[in-house]
């Protein structure tokens, strides 16, 4: 007998492209549900709710913050919430009754200036405050009972989701047709391709609860009716008279108060040939001077520089898909004062990217340069000042990108999910990533009619980045699939997702003041994400959105999925190592048992798989499962024979794993034929 060590298992990870005879016998051949750290292999943590009572079936977060407080932006497909990341909280200055009206604590900064707070099991509401006293309280409030409470107790916010939807009412967006989100200057803006980009602000950092997404400011095109209008059209059922139709399309629909009006052509100061009443709306009077809007749609917004660049428009029901349409530039923590391309005071302009045939779905900013993603293109876009104001170039003719939201930036360049591969973007050339068997894995196993939906999410904490996908058969229609590569170490894995729309990289739970780059313990080098103004020391983590089950979920925490234990496994097949640990097609080897060396957080124990072939041909015969648990074992009694093996490591209940290297127990039998014996 002789053993074979096997180590340094998590230094490439799974590898589909390669015959699995042919791999180094440290690379795997299969797995779901791990992670490849510091050269071990290891089942990739769970995921757990978050943010509980999600009030809304949620499609895209992004967390938005400029110190403390700071929250997560949730859109639904109708509505926007606003959740409160900060736990607030306080000590009573003094015992209290289940009565008072006027509550004494340490300190009320950090609660707004009405609102609720807990103490206890009651949540009390509040009219006023000053900087020790919450005023005009009432007990008990949302049916909890009011209650006596000793002196030190600690008071917390109970508010924690705002609705924050626009005051006219809901969205249009469509689980087809999501959103996008950027921060420009400390400024949120989204837009999903069907309502007119939004934004929201944070005041002084602190918003109120009343503080309500808006109507991107400036946003294209307005224009102010020249007299009033009845509903029948007066003072001319066939023409309305405006202060200028400037940057209006020659023909299409504008928007006066709640009613879409149509048109089939236009002077300076005229729309003729006029419909009222459209899209379901009501003809009505119209003040004059009210403001009309053509309908302005962009499929996504980018923040550049302090530019806003919209991609792929729709204009007065006409799309441009082509078009590129940057704002003005922007000051610190406001919006765009113009879009106006037609007017040589401003740096606001268009371009339309003509030279492919596809349509543009996404960009992101990459260093000094904005890239631009179509669906058969890669653009650059650089700022060159007046009088062009920006400069194209085309980076790739035939690579893109497979839908919007499939860009991520990480160190050094981009992350895209491409059509028929996984790309990096340096900046100057496009370079794919994807191993042949593992591309081929991904663009058989998705739904090809739900490639819209896919995305590309990054954990810099993790140096990982997630692309993700609907899988075939997916009983949701969400992605429930990623393929995971970490950039530094260059492996990849596979895992499953909970029916996840979108994912935002940030912080759970308690924020605390961004601390100087002076005071990181590490070096410089070791901080992995973006570089920021600030060095934030915080554990940064992914969070999933699941519009199936109207949840939140933090990743990386506990081990089960939600309340679910997960299937994770790690197998490699087509190990040929003979006695004397060389490669051997001919001889036939008995194995009589695997040592793994691993370590488990659980007395739950891992099952271990022994599988043989007698050729390359053959299918793996596999073992039943035998039970390993490294706290009371050394070793896995199992036998089996072969010319090829292999090793399956699993596990199927709430725990945690770890495997650095395994050492099988092998004898050389002799040469036989292809027939396999006991």
């Amino acid at each position: 007998m002789a053993y074979i060590a096997i180590d340094k298992v998590g230094e490439v990870g799974i590898v589909k492209e390669t015959s699995p005879w042919q791999l180094q016998p440290n690379v795997w051949s299969n797995g779901n549900n791990v992670k490849t750290e510091e050269g071990s292999i290891m089942k990739t943590p769970g995921y757990s709710e978050v943010m509980a009572t999600c009030p809304v079936a949620p499609y895209h977060l992004i967390q938005l913050t400029l110190g403390v407080p700071e929250f997560w932006i949730v859109c639904g497909l109708s509505a926007i919430y606003a959740y409160d990341n900060t736990n607030s909280s306080t000590l009573l200055n003094g015992g209290i009754n289940d009565s008072v009206a006027t509550i004494t604590v340490d300190s009320t900064v950090g609660f707004e200036s009405v609102g609720t707070i807990t103490i206890g099991s009651e949540n009390i509401s509040y009219t006023g405050k000053t900087s020790t006293t919450f005023t005009t309280c009432s007990r008990g409030a949302d049916s909890t009972s009011p209650d006596s409470h000793s002196d030190d107790a600690t008071v917390t916010r109970a508010t924690k989701w705002y609705d924050i939807t626009r005051s006219s009412g809901a969205y249009s967006a469509t689980a087809d047709e999501t959103w996008t989100s950027t921060i420009i200057g400390g400024v949120l803006v989204l837009t999903n391709n069907y309502d007119k980009p939004q934004y929201w602000s944070l005041t002084n950092g602190v918003p109120l609860s009343a503080t309500l997404m808006q109507d991107l400011a400036n946003w294209p095109s307005l224009t102010l009716l020249d007299g009033a209008i009845t509903g029948t059209g007066v003072p001319s059922p066939d023409e309305i008279v405006v202060d200028s139709t400037t940057d209006f399309p020659t023909s299409g629909t504008f928007t006066v108060d709640s009613e879409d009006i149509s048109y089939t052509g236009k002077t300076d100061t005229k729309f003729t040939g006029i419909g009222r009443g459209e899209n379901g709306t009501t003809a009505a009077t119209h003040l004059d001077n009210a403001p009309a809007f053509v309908n302005v749609y962009v499929k996504s917004m980018r923040a550049f520089r302090s530019f806003l660049v919209g991609l792929n428009v729709k204009r007065g029901g006409v799309n441009y898909p082509r078009l590129v349409k940057w704002s003005t530039e922007a000051g610190l923590q406001s919006v765009p004062s113009s879009w106006n391309e037609t007017t040589s005071t401003v740096d606001a302009g268009e371009f339309e990217l003509a030279d492919t045939k596809g349509d543009i779905l996404d960009g992101l900013q990459l260093r000094d340069t904005f890239m631009i993603y179509k669906e058969d293109a890669t653009y650059s876009m650089s700022y060159v000042g007046t009088p062009f104001i920006f400069s194209f170039r085309q980076l790739s003719p035939t690579i893109g990108a497979i839908a919007k939201n499939c860009v991520a930036e990480f160190d050094g360049g981009h992350a895209i999910f491409g059509k028929g591969n996984f790309y990096i973007n340096d900046g100057q050339r496009l370079k794919p990533i994807l191993p042949q068997k593992l591309k081929e894995y991904v663009f058989t196993e998705i739904d090809g009619a739900q490639v819209n939906k896919c995305f590309v999410a990054a954990d810099y904490g993790r140096t990982e980045i997630l692309f993700c996908f609907t899988s075939d058969g997916a009983p949701t229609n969400q992605p429930d699939r990623a393929v995971v590569w970490n950039y530094i170490t260059n492996t990849f894995v596979i895992r499953d997702l909970p029916d996840v729309a979108h994912m935002g990289y940030g912080n759970v739970g308690n924020p605390t003041t961004s601390s100087s780059w002076a005071s990181a313990t590490n070096p410089w080098s070791t901080i992995a994400g973006p570089w920021t103004m600030s060095y934030d020391l915080q554990d940064k983590v992914l969070l999933f959105v699941d519009p199936s089950n109207t949840k939140l979920y933090r990743d990386r925490s506990g081990n089960q999925e939600d309340t679910t234990d997960m299937v994770s496994f790690i197998e490699r097949t087509g190990i040929t190592l003979n006695a004397s640990g060389q490669p051997d097609h001919t001889t036939v080897k008995r194995i009589s048992s695997i040592w793994p060396k691993m370590s488990i957080n659980s007395t739950n124990e891992i099952n271990v798989y022994l599988g043989t072939q007698m050729s390359t041909q053959d299918g793996v015969s596999w073992s039943s499962p035998v039970t390993f648990n490294p706290d009371s074992q050394a070793k896995v009694s199992i036998r089996g024979t072969g010319k090829l093996y292999g090793v399956r490591f699993e596990s199927t209940t709430d725990m945690n794993w770890e495997l650095d290297g395994y050492t099988i127990e092998v004898e050389d039998a002799g040469r036989r034929g292809s027939r396999s014996y006991t």
